[in-house]
């Protein structure tokens, strides 16, 4: 590969960093949102998933009780999500669970590249809740 080719890679890296950095800076999520939420192709929007956003919901406020175990959460959460066909691959294991639970992005924040940015979607839970899951986890 000569160095102009080289060159022009890196420039047009350069570009696509600098775009989704806007992007983040705009409160808009560079890339796919986690479970619970969708990108309407439309509107260019992220916004809650029809079939998945109760029952996510219900998962992170039921375990910010501290009734329900990590284990309980995952068991329920690949019970519903087999029973719509929406894990294609494998079932959900308690460290995608615990990523799950562990995003702030459902309290409408996300990080990008070592940074957090306010979103623009809707959030999922309040900071008060989703405060009571990470004193959980770290429990």
């Amino acid at each position: 590969m000569n160095n102009q080719v080289k060159l022009t890679q890196q420039i047009q890296s350069m570009l696509v960093t600098r775009s989704l950095e806007l992007k983040a800076r705009r409160g808009e999520y560079p890339g796919k949102p986690p479970i619970g939420y969708l990108n309407n192709t439309h509107t260019k929007q992220i916004v809650p998933d029809s079939k998945t956003w109760d029952t996510i919901k219900e998962a992170l406020e039921k375990y910010a009780t501290g009734k329900y175990t990590l284990g309980w959460v995952t068991l329920s959460l690949n019970e519903y999500l087999t029973a719509i066909q929406h894990c294609e691959r494998h079932p959900l294991t308690k460290s995608q669970t615990s990523s799950i639970l562990r995003n702030p992005f459902y309290v409408g924040k996300f990080q990008f590249r070592g940074k957090t940015y306010q979103g623009k979607h809707k959030p999922m839970i309040s900071e008060e809740i989703f405060d009571k899951i990470q004193n959980l986890l770290k429990g």
